[in-house]
């Protein structure tokens, strides 16, 4: 693996109610719709060569990568799904106002809600899937992920721990904006 780049999926439902949607499979709002078009143009208007597209499972994340496989060029039976790439499972915040919870909480307390994924397992989860890239044979590879991912990915990429996610200030992701990670 040469180059490995990561987008986010387009504005989501879930994205404008605010909630914690993890695992919720929601869909792209049309403003989202347009954003991954808008990525797909921008990767063909640069020039950007993808050899691959690796997709996690929601809606969202395959409208994603539908319109940047359409906008490329790109075959979209050759798009492939791994589970790694699911968003963090926020447990029994799920549905719930991200605003209201941390109003009141720190975020680094996530970790302790009932049913919910820990970063530490979400950055084990985001090693598992870089080992995977490395083993593809494949140049160029487009990750369609979502925001907890993508951060705890690139912080395994930065070689930095999973407690970094608390001690830097969040580098969100932007919603469909390719990142070049490798």
């Amino acid at each position: 693996m040469k180059r490995l780049y990561f987008i986010r999926h387009g504005e989501s439902e879930g994205n404008v109610a605010g909630i914690f949607s993890g695992r919720m499979d929601v869909e792209l709002t049309p403003k989202g719709v347009q954003q991954a078009r808008i990525a797909g143009i921008q990767a063909k208007e640069t020039g950007l060569v993808i050899n691959l597209i690796i997709t996690s499972p929601y809606k969202r994340t395959r409208a994603t990568a539908n319109s940047i496989a359409t906008e490329i060029g790109y075959p979209l039976n050759k798009i492939k799904t791994n589970e790694l790439l699911l968003e963090r499972n926020f447990g029994n915040l799920e549905g719930t106002s991200m605003d209201d919870y941390l109003n009141e909480h720190l975020y680094q307390e996530i970790d302790n809600t009932e049913k919910a994924e820990t970063l530490e397992h979400l950055q084990l989860r985001a090693l598992s899937l870089l080992d995977h890239c490395k083993m593809i044979e494949s140049d160029n590879i487009l990750l369609v992920g979502h925001a907890a991912f993508g951060r705890a990915l690139r912080r395994v990429i930065e070689n930095k721990p999973y407690t970094a996610e608390y001690t830097d200030p969040l580098k969100q992701i932007p919603n469909a904006e390719i990142i070049k990670l490798i």
